[in-house]
């Protein structure tokens, strides 16, 4: 990727192969619908790395191509704390131990697999970030 935008705690990062370009701070309901309002958690890329997600503790999933958010993917009411893609889905595990499955191809199919008795993250409970 040529450019990225990525939220990190509240800023939008802009970024390209000479570094770090600007910052762009959005305060929870200025920030523009397809972008989160609050800190990311976690970013995935896919296998081509022509685009990538985003999860964040607003519950949105975000799927990006050409360092521009293409579409909120999965939205939910409870944080989203790790993403991972594999071949054309998108796997994220939520606060309220749900994962979700989604088809990142034109069929946008979404599975909820639930059963989880605690969240779902890659960090240890105690290292998670708080929101």
């Amino acid at each position: 990727l040529d450019e990225l935008s990525v939220f990190f705690g509240g800023k939008s990062v802009a970024s390209d192969a000479k570094g770090v370009r600007g910052f762009k701070c959005f305060a929870g309901a200025e920030a523009p619908a397809n972008h989160h309002s609050m800190t990311t958690t976690s970013v995935a890329y896919s296998s081509d790395r022509r685009a990538f997600v985003t999860a964040a503790t607003d519950g949105k999933v975000l799927l990006w191509k050409a360092g521009k958010p293409e579409r909120v993917v999965s939205e939910g009411s409870s944080p989203v704390w790790t993403t991972a893609v594999v071949g054309s889905a998108l796997v994220s595990g939520s606060e309220d131990g749900i994962l979700t499955v989604v088809d990142l191809d034109s069929s946008g199919t979404k599975k909820v697999i639930s059963g989880h008795l605690a969240a779902v993250s890659k960090w240890p409970r105690t290292e998670r970030p708080s929101s």
